[in-house]
């Protein structure tokens, strides 16, 4: 049998080192640790698992520190991890049958990062355990890769069931951007001097995180300028600049790229669940419901099936089956509701916010315990679905507590602000309604729907002074969007003589 050398680089990582030490405790042979300038406990973490330390000054280059460890690690074997990813029990077991074979060659593992914050989970299949040997370095000074020196000295390339769990981005949306604020540097260093599709693909998902769309469509773009990237990286650049032209109300746009992202690869779950709300914004409304149930089926296939691609995103059920339930309240289907609605609660995890939420779907009074429990144990997905019913929810006064509670948790909610503000035109309160759509309006620059809802609070309280000033204002900002043009003149030529 063969050895096997964990070969790690780690920097202040003593709070989740050793989750991941442990997952591999019973297959690895050797520990190698290279610390690139850790002030917390880290080595000491890695000293309790008997691992070999070794100490690296930082040159922001992953491969200088990757190569490093390598030459390190004596094993016949190298497995590749980072503090915040650890192998599933499963895994185990393959990597003990692969220590029994003698053979150059790399071994494609599943690595599938965990996203409870944007409710996407994504696999990608990478060479993380491969044969020792003095002629093997990793290239790349971030997002650092293994592959081309493995093909290069003629490894073969072997599929596993191996799955690595990351962690490393299941953390919030402000955090995300820390990290890719930290990784922009290294990458436009690194594509300054290696100009590959592969840094401008990733160039793109990075400006993507950090929300810039015009630098994250020029490197889609430049990814796609090249003819050799792959079927399933050329997918996800049309289907992110689909969803970019969306965010942009150009539809149209949107409607071209999203086909030319299903033209790479119909089967993809994620383009199709695109491509769902993007006919969604065109009401069509019979294709988007094919699309989503479509995304559905696909995603559930490719949670069961082995990973057989290098990109593969899993859609979490929750954002599936909020399309589902929004879209059934729009096109009034009964049924529909009813099935989503019941998937959408049992993908909650604790079942106390379920069946609260159960109850608001069935427009049942809460007690006073109930409201407190729910806006307690309200995380942000459970949140998130509790939007969706809260704006049907007819308990009047279980409502307004609901809300306000809810508020004071989530106060930069901007979904639950409208839902506050459309309560208080339920309950004949329009200044209030009119004195938060004002809010809105200074902080959603780029929802058109609070103008109108302000036109028309202003129209009942004969305010045609506001009425102007607001049609003229509206028509100024979002003359770019067809279907609030088209509201605008309409609305115009109902006001002429009042305008």
């Amino acid at each position: 049998m063969g050895t096997l050398t964990l070969s790690m680089i780690v920097k202040n990582e003593a709070h989740r080192l050793g989750e991941c030490l442990q997952s591999v405790k019973e297959i690895a042979d050797e520990i190698v640790i290279v610390d690139t300038g850790s002030t917390d406990n880290t080595v000491k973490v890695a000293e309790s698992y008997r691992a070999k330390i070794f100490f690296f000054d930082w040159i922001k280059d992953f491969s200088a520190a990757r190569n490093f460890a390598l030459r390190k690690s004596t094993g016949d074997l190298i497995l590749y991890l980072d503090a915040d990813e650890k192998l599933t029990p499963k895994s185990v077991k393959e990597i003990k049958r692969i220590k029994l074979k003698s053979e150059s060659a790399g071994y494609n593992c599943k690595v599938t990062s965990l996203d409870s914050e944007f409710g996407r989970d994504n696999s990608m299949l990478y060479v993380r355990l491969f044969s020792n040997s003095n002629e093997i370095e990793f290239s790349g000074k971030v997002h650092e890769q293994i592959l081309p020196s493995l093909i290069a000295n003629n490894y073969k390339i072997i599929d596993t069931n191996i799955e690595i769990l990351h962690t490393g981005y299941d953390i919030s949306g402000d955090a995300k951007k820390d990290k890719a604020r930290r990784n922009l540097e290294l990458l436009l260093n690194e594509y300054s001097t290696n100009n590959s599709s592969y840094y401008a693909f990733q160039l793109g998902l990075t400006y993507q995180i950090l929300e810039n769309d015009i630098e994250s469509k020029k490197y889609f773009d430049l990814a796609l300028s090249d003819k050799r990237l792959s079927k399933n990286f050329r997918t996800r650049c049309h289907s992110s600049l689909a969803i970019i032209e969306l965010k942009s109300h150009k539809v149209e746009a949107a409607e071209i790229k999203i086909k030319e992202a299903l033209t790479e690869n119909k089967d993809d779950a994620f383009s199709n669940f695109a491509a769902s709300k993007i006919y969604l914004r065109k009401s069509d409304l019979s294709t988007s419901k094919q699309f989503l149930e479509k995304a559905i089926r696909l995603n559930n296939k490719i949670k069961s099936d082995k990973a057989n691609s290098e990109l593969i995103v899993f859609l979490n059920e929750t954002e599936m089956y909020i399309q589902a339930v929004a879209l059934a309240k729009i096109i009034i289907d009964k049924n529909y509701y009813i099935t989503s609605c019941r998937k959408l609660i049992d993908s909650i995890s604790n079942k106390d916010a379920a069946n609260t939420l159960t109850k608001i779907v069935n427009n049942n009074a809460l007690d006073d315990s109930e409201i407190i429990r729910f806006v307690h144990n309200a995380d942000k997905n459970v949140f998130e679905i509790s939007l969706l019913f809260l704006s049907d929810y007819n308990i009047i006064v279980t409502k307004d507590i609901l809300i306000k509670l809810l508020s004071g948790k989530y106060p930069e909610s901007i979904k639950l602000k409208t839902i506050l503000a459309k309560h208080y035109t339920t309950i004949s309160d329009t200044a209030s309604a009119i004195q938060l759509y004002e809010e809105l309006k200074e902080i959603t620059t780029g929802d058109p729907s609070i103008y109108f809802y302000l036109i028309s609070l202003y129209i009942a309280e004969g305010n045609l002074h506001k009425v102007k000033h607001i049609v003229l204002e509206v028509e100024a900002k979002f003359s770019h969007i067809p279907e609030v043009k088209s509201r605008v003149i309409i609305l115009k030529e109902k006001l002429q003589k009042y305008l």
